[in-house]
């Protein structure tokens, strides 16, 4: 693999949807953290010409009893969009039509986007029991990885 050398910032941040559920006190009191599933989805889109990169994240808290009762305590649906410099020079087309994204650019503004994320739920839910439910950390080299192997992507 390469050294790529390569610049970028934050461009901007859109929350399309935040939604959560304040559970009641007997829902507080009997809690189980073993029923609590958090997921991650994740869209790329892409504007060559505008050297922008977009993270579209969907992040949901499901709260799933022994009784398969499932309750959704938190949505959070948001893009992150990254202005990278030279950004023509740095990405190639692949074999199915798209754009080959060099691993590093991508683990990096998956991670960002992640870790901003967790911000922006713990600040929406500030002084809610939800507060203490913060978003897990994820590995962004396996999520490339997972991304790469569910969409036929190239390595790179």
């Amino acid at each position: 693999m390469s050294n790529i050398e390569f610049s970028l910032r934050l461009n901007k941040v859109k929350i399309d949807e935040f939604n959560f559920k304040e559970p009641d006190d007997s829902f507080i009191n009997d809690f189980n953290e073993e029923f609590l599933k958090i997921g991650l989805g994740l869209k790329i889109t892409h504007n060559i010409d505008d050297e922008i990169i977009g993270i579209h994240l969907n992040i949901i808290y499901d709260y799933i009893n022994e009784d398969d009762h499932k309750i959704i305590l938190i949505e959070f649906k948001g893009l992150f969009e990254y202005k990278i410099n030279d950004l023509k020079n740095i990405i190639s087309d692949n074999s199915n039509g798209g754009i080959n994204i060099p691993n590093v650019i991508l683990e990096t503004i998956i991670g960002l986007s992640i870790s901003s994320s967790r911000g922006i739920i713990i600040a929406k839910t500030a002084g809610s029991f939800l507060n203490k439910l913060y978003l897990p950390l994820f590995n962004p080299s396996d999520i490339v990885k997972n991304l790469l192997k569910n969409e036929n992507l190239e390595d790179n």
